[in-house]
């Protein structure tokens, strides 16, 4: 398909690679180089798909996932902030 990726919704995409497309305005925007664990990319914006368009139980699914990875993150960083780490260096054996 000659890189064209098709419509791809943030769950499709590496974050990079998703925020650089965010920011492309209308059809024929061009993004500057983009780096992803796949390689370098320069994005060029085709088009964008009408609301009316889009599957709004997917688009829920992925909105729910990111609050729920939100969520945890915040409860995991508040414990390690909680957290008291002691070590017992007589009982540590080389």
């Amino acid at each position: 398909m000659g890189g064209d990726l098709d419509y791809r919704m943030k769950d499709r995409l590496d974050p990079a690679y998703y925020h650089a497309a965010l920011k492309l305005g209308k059809a024929g925007d061009i993004s500057s180089i983009v780096r992803t664990p796949f390689g370098l990319h320069l994005i060029r914006l085709t088009g964008k798909h009408n609301w009316s368009e889009v599957d709004r139980q997917h688009v829920k699914h992925v909105i729910l996932d990111d609050k729920r990875q939100e969520i945890v993150s915040h409860y995991l960083n508040d414990l390690r902030q909680k957290a008291k780490v002691t070590i017992n260096s007589g009982v540590i054996k080389e």
